[in-house]
C-alpha cells in the first residue's frame, strides 16, 4: 500500500531508501493487530522482530531492578518504530511495550526475513545498518557529518546528565 511506503520514508531507519526497497521491505513484513491491554513483547524476553506502527497506540514500560515496579515511559504511535535492535541481535528486550488504543495495527519484520532480504539486496542491508550505527552513536559531533538527518532522532545528542536515563522515543528499545 502506499500510504505504507510515505509512513515508512519519515522513520529515521529507513532514511535513503527507494520507494521500490521499501515495498520490497513490506512485502517481507507481517501485520499484526492487538488491542488494548495487550502485551506486545516483555523486557528480558528474546528479540526477533522490528515493528512499525501503522494504526493506533503502544506504551513503552520499563521496570529498572527485579524488584522494582514497571513504569511507563513513553507512548509511541503511527509511524513510529520499536523493537529495532532485534535486528542486531542485541540482547534481550529492554522493555516491555503494552498495547493502548484497540485495534493497533503493527507491521512486523522478523530477524529472519530481514538477513534473507539484506542478502538478496545488500544497498537494503547497507542503507539500514548505517542508519541504525548513526541511531546508536549519537553522542559525538563526528555524527553531523555521518548522520545528516534519521528523522529527528538524534535530539538525544546533548550529554545527558550522568545518571538520568530518562526513556525517550530516542533511545533504543531492543
Amino acid at each position: 500500500p502506499m500510504a505504507l511506503v510515505d509512513l515508512l520514508k519519515a522513520v529515521g531507519l529507513f532514511h535513503g531508501l527507494t520507494d521500490d526497497q521499501l515495498q520490497r521491505l513490506i512485502a517481507i513484513s507481517q501485520e499484526e493487530v492487538y488491542d488494548e491491554g495487550q502485551i506486545i513483547f516483555r523486557q528480558n524476553a528474546e528479540g526477533d522482530k522490528l515493528y512499525f506502527i501503522g494504526e493506533g497506540q503502544v506504551e513503552i514500560r520499563i521496570r529498572k531492578r527485579p524488584e522494582a515496579p514497571e513504569r511507563s515511559q513513553v507512548f509511541l504511535g503511527r509511524g513510529q518504530i520499536f523493537g529495532e535492535m532485534a535486528l542486531l541481535d542485541l540482547g534481550k528486550r529492554s522493555a516491555t511495550v503494552k498495547c493502548s488504543r484497540d485495534h493497533t495495527v503493527l507491521h512486523s519484520i522478523s530477524r529472519e526475513a530481514f538477513t534473507a532480504l539484506c542478502n538478496s539486496d545488500t544497498a537494503i542491508g547497507y542503507v539500514i545498518m548505517r542508519n541504525l550505527a548513526c541511531l546508536l552513536y549519537t553522542s559525538d559531533a563526528a555524527d553531523d557529518l555521518l548522520c545528516v538527518d534519521l528523522g529527528g532522532r538524534r535530539t538525544l545528542k546533548k550529554k545527558n546528565t550522568k545518571k538520568k536515563k530518562s526513556y525517550t522515543t530516542h533511545r533504543h528499545t531492543h
